[in-house]
């Protein structure tokens, strides 16, 4: 998966388009690609008490 600068907030989607996390940040450097950052999705659920339907 990739993050691209930008993406901040935003779902972090497996290809299977399972919701992974949010995306909350991104360190970069010179001549490396970075790593990225976010909240998984259960831990984004509880705190805010989210009940999906089918």
């Amino acid at each position: 998966m990739s993050i691209n600068g930008g993406n901040s907030g935003g779902a972090l989607v497996a290809r299977s388009g399972q919701l992974l996390g949010i995306v909350n940040a991104k360190l970069v450097g010179r001549g490396i690609e970075g790593i990225g950052f976010a909240i998984p999705a259960e831990q984004v659920t509880e705190a805010l008490q989210l009940k999906f339907i089918d």
